[in-house]
């Protein structure tokens, strides 16, 4: 089995608050909405989640000799197995986070063989 990093992303310009404002702005009626529906999502892949993730925010990039903070169009991760890309796209179709405009999927196969 391959491992697939999957990465959350939305447009800044499609969406101007940062995942954390989102959370804190949203009534609990549509957090117990979206927890649902990502639940399902969870329940659908069942052993194929290696890692259930976060949403990430506040984002630092860093150089060799500086650090500053960015908005990064990166709001969280989860970490898939299955047997292909293939496999991975197909587990990600109807996924919730589509639901949101201006929001889009990375998949990236994690690759293991330098890993040890």
């Amino acid at each position: 089995m391959k491992k697939f990093l999957v990465l959350f992303k939305w447009d800044p310009t499609t969406n101007p608050v940062s995942v954390s404002e989102l959370f804190a702005k949203a009534p609990p009626e549509q957090m117990k909405a979206g927890m649902a529906a990502w639940t399902a999502w969870y329940d659908k892949c069942g052993g194929a989640i290696v890692d259930r993730g976060s949403p990430v925010d506040h984002a630092q990039r860093m150089t060799e000799t500086t650090t500053k903070p960015i908005r990064s169009d990166t709001t969280g991760y989860v970490i898939l197995s299955a047997e292909s890309a293939q496999d991975a796209l197909m587990l990600m179709r109807g996924h919730p986070h589509f639901h949101a405009p201006g929001t889009s999927i990375e998949v990236l196969e994690m690759i293991t063989a330098l890993a040890n």
